[in-house]
């Protein structure tokens, strides 16, 4: 059996998704595609264990076509006949916080057409390579506890777009598991995380920046994907294994 395994990750260039490539490069017998917006080639820089391979590809996320011809290409260009586990890392927050009486309707669909649609293309795309997984194929969903339902009238204040595109996306990963036998669905809360969009809200409440290192979020997202069985599909977890209400 070929003990490589291969990984596709999206939102690649920088914040969490950097933070998911540059731990995996250095793991043995990897393989990882690292997908963004536009060509990132500083990536291929990034340190590696040796017999390692970095494949770049470009995925945008606003794009009803982008996943499916990066799928494509990976196959036919550089020969990938398979995937392991795919991560839908890559999302965007409202331009501004804004409550639901006074969201603008724009910043209600960008939110739901990257964090919501663009994983479902991703997984339409990624599936048929996935099927072919060396053990369960995992396919999964950078959330947040934003879309927890459980959490509504405690958390995140002011977040009506970027809230309603994760309870989107977190139904999204149920019925992925539901529908199918073999997948192992997860959708994960990161924490807050020390990205663009978690200092930026952090400034906003006075904070110098978010608690959470990119570094350990990267590292308990994976081992959460790593222990994930299909009975994990069931489950809401945070990237230190606490459990969230959907």
């Amino acid at each position: 059996m070929d003990e490589n395994t291969i990984y596709l990750v999206t939102g690649a260039g920088r914040g969490l998704g950097r933070g998911l490539v540059e731990t995996l490069l250095l793991r043995p017998n990897t393989t990882v595609i690292a997908a963004t917006r536009t060509p990132t080639p500083f990536l291929t820089s990034l340190p590696a264990r040796p017999g390692n391979r970095l494949i770049l590809v470009t995925i945008d996320s606003a794009s009803p076509t982008s996943a499916l011809a990066a799928a494509e290409h990976i196959r036919e260009e550089h020969g990938i006949a398979r995937l392991d586990v795919v991560i839908a890392n890559a999302g965007v927050g409202a331009a501004a916080p804004a409550p639901v009486a006074e969201v603008p309707v724009r910043d209600v669909h960008d939110c739901v057409a990257v964090n919501a649609v663009a994983p479902l293309l991703l997984f339409q795309a990624t599936w048929p390579l996935l099927e072919r997984a060396a053990g369960p194929p995992k396919f999964v969903v950078i959330s947040s506890v934003a879309g927890s339902l459980g959490r509504v009238s405690g958390y995140a204040p002011l977040c009506a777009a970027y809230g309603m595109s994760k309870a989107a996306v977190n139904f999204l990963v149920r019925r992925m598991g539901r529908e199918n036998e073999r997948l192992v669905a997860l959708a994960l809360h990161p924490g807050w995380v020390q990205t663009d969009m978690g200092n930026a809200a952090a400034v906003r409440l006075g904070m110098t920046e978010a608690p959470v290192e990119i570094s350990t979020s990267a590292r308990g997202i994976l081992q959460e994907i790593d222990s994930a069985t299909k009975e994990s599909s069931e489950t809401f977890y945070t990237f230190d294994h606490q459990k969230l209400p959907w």
